[in-house]
């Protein structure tokens, strides 16, 4: 089965949309975008890093209209709608996760916890349904769960550098790690994993944005940047078992994909639980 999807090319500059036949039917030009989502009045949130006004998040319409944005000094890899409306953004120069609301303002803010400062901090942020917070923190190769407090819950090691973690809905924690994608259980134990050796095919470089399908299959993006561009498939889809049962190979009309979302998914928009 093939998917549409849209995707955060950061190699091009740009938001695609795709049909389930590989055809682009929609693209909006934005500086090195690397998440997406569209939300559930169609228009679509994206993470900025270094645009014009610096990095931060937009929302722009499939009329392509600038509906909000929100900017910071600070570089930015993940953002996430929230529930109430507001957004979830993680700044990497300060290592601390803020909430803004529609109007631009910051509501809250949470420091996290790095020995590693600048670039490497951390990458995708991501809030539970339980009000807890998974950040994967890239250069201490490390998922950690903190409470609304800042307390540290959970601290999960990883094979190397982390680009996103999500939460299942059995409880496990599914994230990327550099060239693998790792499933560990309530306690950290690993349970499934996905390496190159598993997929030879797909050209594994640099694993960022997943989503766990309904029916066990995952779906993972395959970033080809840092000089990789043209030699890897940019979105595939594994069973269990890591047969791969879909991909999305055109490596030149999407150059390097950051992150992703499937639109033909009922439910979860994109990797995470509260939407359900």
């Amino acid at each position: 089965m093939s998917h549409p999807f849209i995707g955060a090319d950061s190699g091009l500059n740009r938001l695609a949309k795709f049909t389930s036949n590989g055809k682009l039917i929609w693209e909006y030009g934005v500086s090195a975008p690397f998440d997406v989502w569209v939300l559930p009045d169609g228009n679509i949130l994206t993470a900025v890093l270094n645009g014009p006004e610096g990095s931060g998040v937009i929302i722009v319409s499939p009329k392509k209209e600038i509906l909000f944005s929100f900017h910071t000094l600070d570089e930015v890899f993940g953002c996430q709608p929230l529930p109430n409306g507001n957004i979830l953004i993680g700044e990497l120069g300060h290592c601390r996760l803020i909430e803004v609301n529609r109007k631009g303002e910051i509501i809250f803010s949470l420091q996290c916890h790095s020995s590693v400062g600048g670039h490497d901090t951390m990458r995708a942020p991501r809030q539970l349904s339980n009000g807890n917070y998974l950040v994967p923190h890239k250069g201490e190769q490390v998922v950690r769960e903190y409470r609304r407090d800042g307390n540290i819950l959970m601290e999960i090691p990883a094979p190397g550098p982390v680009f996103v973690a999500i939460r299942l809905p059995n409880g496990n924690t599914l994230f990327s790690s550099e060239e693998m994608v790792v499933e560990v259980n309530t306690v950290g134990k690993k349970v499934w994993f996905l390496s190159p050796e598993d997929v030879p095919d797909m050209g594994i470089k640099l694993l960022t944005g997943l989503q766990r399908l309904p029916n066990g299959n995952t779906v993972v993006c395959n970033w080809l940047g840092h000089n990789q561009e043209g030699k890897g498939v940019p979105l595939f889809e594994v069973s269990p078992d890591k047969k791969v049962i879909w991909s999305f190979n055109d490596n030149v009309i999407i150059r390097n994909l950051g992150n992703f979302q499937l639109l033909d998914v009922p439910g979860d928009p994109l990797r995470h639980e509260v939407f359900r």
